[in-house]
């Protein structure tokens, strides 16, 4: 493919994959690969009256949609704050996983954490993943430029031909679906992938205005940035003339590996956009021995979230201490907390 018309990092054809060097993974490779055989083979098989070639546009739409959040609603998104919490469910697996159960289906929708740059490469990132097991969705990287700070993309209708299993240079092929019968609830239709970036904090100074280590996360600007995008994500479905929200929304560590990222910060923007959103629950689903401790964390501080303020506490609350936190570590009237005591020190300003 010809060139891209804008600055970017995403790629215009299949080549990390087929190149030699340490960013390849092979696991990862062998999946997408795998995948896109697969779907050629499905073309071929498709038949006058079944296939993936049998249905219309207007019957299997797959779509593509940049959605920006009006400047103008800014200040009044921020005013206005919801009425509860929504339910925050946290899902742990013994590895990092692309099964059906995990993609947002079948009327939910499931956070890609994207590079500003969207689409696929050859790393094994959970973003790399989503795209790489759905060769319908390989176009977003030819059509997509750099997202911007209250951008995000939407994705639907598109079929994961595979399932892998493990992240980065573990990750790797796990099941071929096509072909193969699958659960009801999984009309490929309704598949709504959320490709929302988080800030690359791993490029910021992270030195503290008045000497020691900063937490970038909570820096002027950065968290209300991160709630737009959230929010933007999680309600897009207003913006695209869909009157039904999502019943759900599977989401995971957001920006929180090579970012640099706080998880637990990530965790309460998440959460509080998705009340904002009206969306009922938020699924956290976390893989692996490394993000087990993290996510009985995270169920702890959300049962005592529930148990400490019942139903009393406003959502903007949980929001409102990190802004206040932030705005006195850059003013120097409050220190800065261990990155692993964010919990702790929101539930006692609470």
């Amino acid at each position: 493919m010809p060139a891209h018309p804008w600055q970017t990092e995403s790629f215009t054809n299949l080549a990390p994959w087929y190149s030699v060097g340490e960013a390849m993974h092979q696991g990862a490779v062998q999946a997408y690969l795998t995948a896109l055989f697969t779907y050629f083979q499905a073309i071929v098989a498709s038949e006058q009256d079944s296939g993936i070639l049998h249905h219309s546009v207007e019957d299997w739409p797959i779509i593509f949609s940049s959605i920006v959040m009006p400047e103008d609603q800014l200040h009044s998104l921020l005013r206005n704050a919801p009425a509860s919490l929504s339910h925050l469910a946290v899902v742990q697996l013994p590895h990092q996983s692309t099964d059906i159960a995990y993609l947002g289906l079948p009327d939910g929708a499931c956070v890609i954490s994207a590079n500003k740059c969207v689409g696929f490469g050859a790393t094994g990132t959970q973003e790399e993943l989503q795209v790489g097991i759905s060769p319908e969705a390989y176009p977003v990287t030819l059509l997509a430029p750099p997202l911007k700070d209250r951008q995000v993309l939407i994705c639907q209708g598109v079929e994961a031909m595979v399932t892998t299993k493990g992240h980065g240079r573990w990750a790797s092929l796990d099941e071929i679906l096509h072909g193969r019968p699958r659960p009801s609830s999984a009309d490929w239709r309704n598949r709504v992938m959320l490709f929302m970036d988080a800030l690359e904090l791993d490029l910021v100074d992270s030195t503290h205005p008045h000497g020691g280590e900063n937490i970038p996360d909570l820096m002027p600007g950065y968290l209300h940035r991160e709630l737009v995008k959230a929010y933007t994500a999680f309600s897009s479905h207003c913006y695209r003339n869909i009157q039904k929200r999502y019943s759900f929304v599977t989401t995971g560590l957001w920006g929180c590996g090579a970012f640099g990222g706080n998880k637990r910060v990530k965790a309460m923007i998440q959460w509080y956009a998705a009340s904002m959103a009206n969306v009922p629950e938020l699924r956290y689903v976390l893989g692996g021995a490394e993000q087990k401790e993290f996510g009985d964390e995270l169920k702890r501080f959300v049962g005592w979230v529930a148990e400490h303020t019942g139903r009393e506490l406003e959502p903007r609350k949980l929001f409102d201490v990190l802004v206040r936190l932030g705005t006195d570590i850059q003013n120097g009237e409050s220190a800065v907390p261990k990155p692993d005591e964010i919990f702790e020190y929101v539930l006692k300003s609470l």
